[in-house]
């Protein structure tokens, strides 16, 4: 009796140092994964920075752009007549010969 005794007490102390490795384990897993978390936060708001300065960057860009429409839509709307350049779509010239 005392033997089975014994071996259980070994099997329980084998056992309990499973379950405190698992546990370790478990607690490590937990904390990297709140690590990556971090990490991933930290990617999103250098990715929305990055994003903020390249539509700065373009609006910058597009300032001669954006002010020659402006311009051709303020000259397109004044009350003098355009110059277009447009042909007729006949081109041919008839003659009568009197009798």
């Amino acid at each position: 009796m005392e033997g089975r005794k014994l071996d259980l007490d070994a099997k329980y102390r084998n056992d309990a140092q499973k379950l405190a490795a698992i546990q370790g384990m478990a607690s490590a897993n937990a904390e990297a994964q709140k690590i990556a978390d971090q990490r991933t936060l930290q990617n999103a708001d250098l990715l929305s920075m990055i994003g903020g300065q390249q539509q700065q960057k373009q609006a910058e860009l597009d300032v001669p752009f954006n002010m020659a429409e402006w311009k051709a839509n303020i000259l397109g709307s004044t009350p003098f007549p355009t110059l277009t350049n447009s042909k007729s779509k006949s081109s041919s010239v008839q003659f009568s010969v009197g009798s």
